[in-house]
């Protein structure tokens, strides 16, 4: 959020509704909050309207601003299943592999399951038909962890799908690498190390050997 956003909000807070006797913001990704931001909007949630009321929403409360955090009710919510964020996600034009894989890395968020859908888009989904130039510019452009998951997510969901036609066991124990990465990246790691890893790893399993 920005921080014209964060004012209009606050002036816009205290104005009376029009048709309805109470009104609500839901402000998503509140963990995000710059200290501008949270500066701004301190003293609207410390002292709302009582007809306003204010739902920030997150899924890293530990990494929500302490100033934020003082001045609202925590409430926690159970993540949802896999086959929940699926009955969610069940109109969009997903093969079920890829679904499953999706819904598995998404941990019960609806909304990072989209993240990781739109972010294959994006990259595209992987194959290895390219050369070695193309797959490290493709690799180096991933510069954020969630990039490196949607990539690997597609890569993952790909070498599924290929290890179930050809049974090939060079794709299998690549299957297994992307999986490790998956989880490594839950961890402070070097962004620029872990494209190198991922670039060798594909270019010698999958450019040469397959």
């Amino acid at each position: 959020m920005k921080v014209e956003a964060a004012r209009n909000i606050s002036n816009n807070a205290f104005m009376s509704p029009l048709s309805a006797k109470k009104k609500a913001y839901i402000i998503d990704n509140a963990h995000a909050f710059s200290k501008e931001v949270a500066n701004t909007l301190l003293k609207t949630l410390e002292e709302p309207p009582s007809d306003t009321h204010f739902f920030l929403i997150t899924d890293r409360f530990e990494k929500v601003l302490p100033t934020i955090r003082s001045r609202c009710i925590n409430i926690r919510f159970s993540s949802l299943t896999n086959s929940e964020v699926q009955q969610i996600l069940a109109g969009l034009e997903i093969e079920s592999d890829i679904m499953d894989i999706i819904c598995e890395q998404a941990s019960g968020s609806v909304s990072y399951a989209q993240f990781l859908l739109e972010n294959m888009k994006e990259t595209g989904r992987f194959s290895p038909d390219k050369d070695k130039n193309t797959l490290y510019v493709e690799i180096y452009s991933l510069d954020t962890k969630e990039k490196i998951k949607a990539y690997c997510s597609s890569m993952f969901a790909y070498m599924l799908i290929k290890y179930k036609e050809t049974g090939n066991e060079t794709i299998l124990e690549f299957s297994n690498y992307l999986l490790e990465i998956l989880r490594r990246l839950e961890y402070n790691v070097s962004l620029d190390i872990f494209r190198m890893d991922l670039y060798i790893k594909t270019v010698d399993v999958l450019c040469e050997k397959s």
